[in-house]
């Protein structure tokens, strides 16, 4: 019997249907699959697509290679013959041997590029090994500033998603005297001394196939550019790597 001043409890129907709320798990649970599924199949596509450049690039570089080695080969054998026969005076044979060490430095630079490419799409080191295989160096237009890109690669069969740092110190003489500048205090681009690595096939630094730019102190000659660093995971792995300092042609 409902006393004075109460009030009448409200009452709901609730249907419980667990074959439902079974279906509505089931639902998400697909989308995520869904989700996950497709960023693989986009990023396996990106992948095969990046190989598929690198075979034509590696094709082209076979090509210019050869025809380079014919050239410097030419340029020799006129030199030679030139020389010999009194044709020319040492300024016009110097200018010749310029071209040829410009050619061998192109050959060098190639061959670099082809090392690269094999190491990507016929790998023959140690499952899973890491270096820095590119380091590329352009002019500007302004004096003692040059473009520049690394490239950290993975040499294996089947490539596991790497984590670790790097470091990159240039080296060279200031005034005449030993010294060395952390890459970070030299270009921008970076944060800091520690360059962080994620990747599975390779990683180009700065980052997102742009090129840093690094501006050289006065009186500072650089030599070479020293890359250290580690892989922290999956497995734990150094690297080290010394390129010397070469300018590219734009």
């Amino acid at each position: 019997m409902k006393r004075a001043g109460e009030t009448e409890p409200t009452y709901r129907v609730v249907n419980n249907d667990p074959a439902r709320r079974r279906r509505h798990w089931l639902v998400i649970a697909v989308i995520m699959l869904g989700v996950g599924m497709s960023g693989y199949y986009l990023g396996g596509s990106w992948a095969w697509h990046e190989i598929q450049v690198m075979r034509g690039e590696l094709t082209q570089n076979q090509a210019l290679i050869q025809e380079q080695s014919q050239q410097v080969t030419q340029l020799k054998q006129q030199v030679a013959i030139a020389e010999r026969a009194g044709q020319i005076n040492r300024d016009a044979a110097e200018l010749v041997r310029k071209d040829v060490r410009r050619l061998k430095d192109d050959n060098a630079r190639l061959n670099q590029d082809l090392a690269f490419y094999r190491s990507i799409l016929a790998p023959e080191e140690e499952e899973g090994a890491v270096s820095v295989q590119k380091f590329e160096l352009l002019p500007t237009d302004k004096p003692r500033h040059f473009q520049w890109k690394l490239v950290v690669m993975q040499s294996a069969k089947q490539h596991q998603f790497l984590k670790g740092e790097l470091q990159a110190t240039v080296v060279g003489k200031q005034d005449g005297n030993p010294a060395s500048f952390a890459l970070h205090e030299l270009s921008p681009q970076l944060n800091g001394k520690n360059i962080r690595l994620g990747f599975r096939y390779f990683q180009s630094i700065p980052g997102d196939g742009a090129r840093g730019e690094i501006a050289l102190p006065e009186g500072f000659t650089p030599e070479y550019l020293q890359v250290t660093g580690r892989i922290t995971s999956p497995k734990k792995r150094d690297i080290d790597r010394k390129f010397n300092w070469i300018i590219e042609e734009a």
